[in-house]
């Protein structure tokens, strides 16, 4: 059963707008009333009109009072079960907020990572914000959408209802996973035009295999991996590690130094025990292949929920012994080469 009616958006918005008007000044209503044309943007009449005016106008000024002030080195992250006593409104779900220096692949990350822990989504409302704020992150305006210039930044807001969650734990365990996978954004695409230019440096080093049995590999391996550099890969990490071999086996040695993207959060640290590898293991790594595929053991958190593949690329001098390996992570943007 529709909580109200509306013949438009337009309609709508102005008796969100009148709702709004009853919490806020009358100077702060013109710079509320173009949020939330911007925040109820993507979402359908249908669906607005399943949810009381009450509670649009009080997520509107949740979601709000998020913006007023924002260090974009500190993404904001808020999951909570809103109550009519603490918030002035509520909701039979639970409430994400996210509010980000607007990147790549953040909706999706997230709403990958809320589906990978069981949560269905029942609201998903996203708009990227043009705001100007002062030194101390608050807020100075708002921006019709789309508008650049000076001092303009662009700022993505997720609001998301989900399944219900049961208790404070499970709310804060839930923030901490989602900032994570925020991070896990941020590396990967600060860090992607970084593993291009590495992965055009090994186009150069393959052309110079001295190895004798690979000459005829190069061009097709070197034809490949610019097919890779023509937008058919989105890079999420870049490694370089050599193998010392032993006599229970061996272990992966990483260059910490060459880290890129995922690495940089995913490899630091770790133990002796965990970079053990097995004789099979180290046989194959040493096997004088210029070019080797392989898939990772747990799907991504960014972008999508595929398996990422690992492109590697093999140093070899001239007796083909390994140097060392270059190992590029990423997911294929077009499944079919050539």
């Amino acid at each position: 059963m529709a909580f109200f009616t509306a013949a438009s958006k337009a309609d709508f918005q102005h008796q969100l707008q009148a709702a709004l008007a009853q919490h806020i000044s009358e100077q702060s209503l013109p710079q509320v009333a173009l949020f939330a044309e911007q925040f109820f943007g993507i979402i359908s009449m249908d669906e607005l009109t399943q949810r009381r005016l009450s509670d649009l106008a009080g997520c509107t000024l949740s979601a709000w009072r998020i913006i007023e002030r924002f260090d974009s080195e500190q993404p904001q992250v808020r999951v909570y079960n809103p109550d009519y006593e603490r918030n002035g409104w509520q909701s039979t779900h639970t409430v994400v907020e996210v509010l980000h220096h607007d990147l790549p692949f953040l909706v999706d990350s997230v709403r990958t990572e809320l589906n990978r822990r069981g949560y269905s989504i029942h609201t998903l409302q996203t708009t990227v914000l043009s705001v100007r704020r002062d030194a101390k992150g608050e807020l100075l305006e708002l921006l019709p959408k789309g508008s650049q210039g000076e001092g303009v930044r662009h700022e993505s807001l997720m609001y998301l209802e989900i399944d219900r969650c049961a208790n404070a734990a499970e709310l804060n365990v839930l923030t901490r996973e989602i900032e994570q996978v925020l991070a896990e954004v941020r590396v990967a695409v600060a860090d992607f035009e970084p593993m291009k230019a590495k992965l055009r440096e090994v186009v150069a080093e393959v052309e110079q295999t001295a190895y004798a049995p690979a000459q005829h590999e190069k061009g097709e391996v070197k034809a490949f991996l610019e097919w890779l550099l023509d937008n058919h890969f989105t890079f999420l990490g870049y490694e370089e590690f050599t193998v010392q071999a032993d006599s229970a086996g061996g272990q992966m040695v990483y260059d910490e130094q060459s880290f890129l993207g995922l690495p940089r959060r995913l490899r630091v640290g770790l133990t002796a025990e965990e970079l053990r590898i097995e004789d099979y293991a180290v046989a194959y790594l040493a096997e004088p292949l210029l070019l080797s595929f392989a898939k990772a053991a747990l799907p991504s958190r960014v972008h999508r929920p595929a398996y990422p593949d690992y492109v590697s690329i093999r140093q070899l001098d001239a007796d083909g012994k390994v140097v060392k390996e270059h190992r590029f992570m990423g997911l294929y943007t077009s499944s079919v080469y050539g």
